[in-house]
């Protein structure tokens, strides 16, 4: 395991309001990945919705790594910026038992190999272009095949 990876720990980066949100109504909140800025962090999730036929997949995105320049600067915004740690395992205890999570570690490749080795349908929402691997990014996704959602609460006990 490359020594900047801590596994205890969950970080996210966000936005002051996000943070007060979450400490004030004790959630996360889950979004549609195709709000997201960057296309390609949606790309292999888009197409799993498709291909599952759900009705909605929504994503909230964290670092397995120690804190970089890059997350501060591209996920936390400008002078409201936090990082927010996570507790990994009760923060996966806790959202795992609800329906339609999962959750997993993101894993990186060349486009190239994708193609001469197409990925199966559930490490979709679990992929990226090798370029991003420095992110070390894990993902809570949520599936629902009947209702419509652009984002979803979720309550933590923490």
């Amino acid at each position: 395991m490359p020594d900047k990876m801590n596994t205890k720990y969950l970080r996210r980066y966000t936005s002051l309001p996000v943070l007060l949100d979450m400490l004030t109504h004790k959630r996360i909140t889950l979004l549609d990945p195709v709000s997201w800025e960057d296309r390609n962090d949606s790309f292999y999730i888009e197409k799993y919705r498709e291909r599952k036929g759900l009705k909605t997949v929504l994503a909230l995105c964290f670092t397995e790594k120690t804190e970089t320049f890059h997350h501060w600067k591209v996920f936390a915004g400008e002078s409201s910026g936090v990082c927010i740690r996570f507790i990994r395992n009760e923060l996966l205890d806790c959202l795992q038992k609800k329906p339609g999570i999962q959750c997993g570690s993101v894993s990186y490749h060349f486009m190239r190999d994708l193609q001469d080795t197409p990925p199966s349908l559930t490490t979709l929402p679990f992929l990226k272009r090798k370029q991003y691997e420095d992110e070390a990014e894990f993902r809570i996704i949520y599936e629902n095949r009947n209702k419509i959602h652009r984002s979803k609460n979720f309550q933590i006990d923490n």
